[in-house]
């Protein structure tokens, strides 16, 4: 088990504490079950002239639904979290994580593409644009996407550690539960009581 202790948070983050050991939990049970993990990170977004109601989960509950089923039936033993933050739009957005069996499966940009379209079907619009591929910050600094964790190579612990502190982003407390909504802020993929 990987503890919270070892993750390098950003100091200017206050986190979540629920969705931070969910996070963790998702990352432990996936990387003990399949010796190769396959993570990836995307953000999803509302059309800015959107106009139906946002003010539910269910749009991106569904979305994932979708993307989940596809690569169910790829056998990519697809599992997910994502997190909705709302801040100065009036739109939500939701950042996610997929995880995937490296064994069966190393490209990656096929998921941005797929996300899009399960999206843009969901919610009944043709526009472009809707998910960003995390690559590149706001301020123009690249990041690492669609990382390959290996039990069997030596850099695995680092690797490990450097997922845990990529995706630590999505407990950041900021834009989530501050409009007492009553909204869930996070979910995820079912994992069997048993683990």
């Amino acid at each position: 088990m990987y503890e919270q202790e070892n993750i390098e948070q950003n100091k200017q983050y206050k986190y979540n504490k629920k969705i931070l050991k969910s996070t963790n939990f998702l990352i432990n049970h996936y990387t003990n079950k399949h010796c190769k993990t396959l993570v990836v990170r995307c953000d999803i977004r509302y059309p800015s002239d959107y106009d139906k109601n946002t003010d539910t989960n269910d749009d991106i509950s569904r979305c994932m639904r979708k993307v989940r089923q596809k690569y169910h039936r790829q056998q990519l033993d697809p599992h997910f979290i994502w997190v909705r933050e709302s801040e100065a739009s009036s739109h939500p957005h939701f950042h996610v994580a997929m995880f995937f069996d490296g064994n069966k499966v190393r490209s990656y940009n096929h998921v941005f593409k797929t996300v899009e379209e399960m999206f843009k079907n969901t919610i009944e619009v043709d526009s472009q644009g809707l998910v960003n591929d995390c690559m590149t910050s706001k301020n123009g600094k690249q990041h690492e996407n669609g990382i390959l964790l290996d039990r069997n190579k030596d850099n695995y612990p680092e690797r490990l550690r450097q997922v845990h502190n990529q995706l630590s982003y999505l407990a950041k407390q900021h834009g989530k539960g501050e409009y007492a909504d009553g909204m869930r802020d996070f979910g995820m993929s079912r994992i069997p009581k048993t683990i």
